[in-house]
């Protein structure tokens, strides 16, 4: 078992570490994590601690991080104003979701999963089994695809991830953003209100899964 410890790159910056520093002392990753808060974007890049700690003992780079003291308080004011521009973007956001009836709503969601799990076919070389959505199915699951549908395809939501993609705190972005949606999905379907709680509970227990991946060994 690894029982090595890993952090990520906000746990360096809060060690004192910069960006120049980073690119010189550790270029590349020791492991890579699906992005927890939006699954197109770029993955997680975890550092092991024990070399990190290492590192950072070393005179080359003790003699850096104080070489760089000066240029890390300028950048700081530079990132909050960055910070601070983002953030005005995610809260001017204004999410409208289309209301529709019940079945004309989960009839979209139906075939919008059907036709993404055959594009999935066609991309992979293994058979894959799943079941095609319809009126029959769990109503857990179709009130997942049903917010899933509305999210995706009806609200901006993607148009807003690639807005603020790249952009000083992105992941913050991301998340406010998805709780925007979801709060809009659930008061104007509120029988769908449930299942952005469980949607939220669900990326908050992924989070934690994350963080604690910083102090504990996988």
């Amino acid at each position: 078992m690894n029982k090595n410890k890993f952090v990520i790159k906000s746990t360096l910056v809060k060690r004192g570490w910069t960006e120049s520093l980073i690119a010189k002392f550790l270029p590349e990753p020791d492991s890579l994590q699906p992005n927890p808060h939006y699954k197109a974007g770029p993955p997680m890049r975890l550092y092991d601690l024990k070399r990190v700690e290492k590192i950072e003992k070393s005179k080359r780079f003790v003699t850096a991080k104080q070489k760089a003291e000066p240029r890390k308080a300028a950048a700081k004011k530079g990132v909050e104003s960055k910070l601070a521009r983002t953030m005005h973007y995610v809260n001017s956001v204004v999410i409208k979701v289309p209301l529709m009836d019940r079945d004309k709503l989960i009839d979209l969601a139906c075939r919008s999963y059907n036709e993404w799990q055959e594009q999935k076919d066609m991309w992979s070389e293994d058979i894959r089994d799943w079941e095609p959505a319809n009126f029959l199915s769990s109503a857990p699951f179709l009130e997942r695809i049903c917010v899933n549908h509305l999210r995706h395809e009806l609200t901006g939501y993607e148009k807003h991830l690639e807005k603020t993609f790249g952009k000083v705190g992105t992941s913050d972005a991301y998340k406010k953003i998805k709780e925007k949606v979801e709060e809009a999905i659930a008061r104007a379907y509120p029988w769908l209100s449930e299942e952005c709680q469980r949607q939220q509970k669900r990326r908050e227990d992924q989070e934690d899964e994350m963080i604690q991946m910083t102090t504990m060994g996988y």
